[in-house]
C-alpha cells in the first residue's frame, strides 16, 4: 500500500480534430521490510512517476457522419520501472508501451 498516490493529467484541443493529452501518476511507493532485523511495513520502496502522452484526431468525412478517429499514446514515456508487487511474488512494471487506435462508431447520421 502507498502513503502517497497523486494523479494529475492535461488535455489540449489545437482544433475541432486535433487533441494533444498527457497524464502522469506519482507514488510514494510500497510499503516493505520483509528482512529478519526490519519490522514488517517499516520501510517503503522508492518513489516514481510515470507519464503517459497521446495525440488524437478525427477524420470527418461528412458532416452527416460520425467521423473516424485516429489514436497514438506512448505509455510509460520515460520508460520508468517500478515494483508492482513486493514480497515471493513480486513483480515489476510493465515497460514502455506504444498503442496506435482507429475508433469508428456505426456508420449512420448523427441525431
Amino acid at each position: 500500500m502507498q502513503r502517497i498516490i497523486g494523479p494529475a493529467g492535461a488535455s489540449y484541443r489545437f482544433s475541432d480534430s486535433t487533441m494533444l493529452t498527457a497524464d502522469m501518476i506519482f507514488v510514494s511507493g510500497l510499503r516493505t521490510g520483509e528482512l529478519p532485523q526490519v519490522a514488517p511495513n517499516s520501510l517503503h520502496t522508492t518513489p516514481y512517476a510515470v507519464i503517459n502522452t497521446g495525440i488524437s484526431h478525427d477524420f470527418r468525412w461528412s458532416p452527416d457522419y460520425k467521423p473516424l478517429t485516429v489514436r497514438f499514446d506512448v505509455v510509460n514515456l520515460f520508460d520508468q520501472v517500478y515494483e508492482l508487487r513486493t514480497g515471493s511474488a513480486s513483480a515489476n512494471s510493465p515497460r514502455k508501451m506504444v498503442r496506435v487506435a482507429v475508433i469508428t462508431s456505426a456508420c449512420h447520421k448523427n441525431f
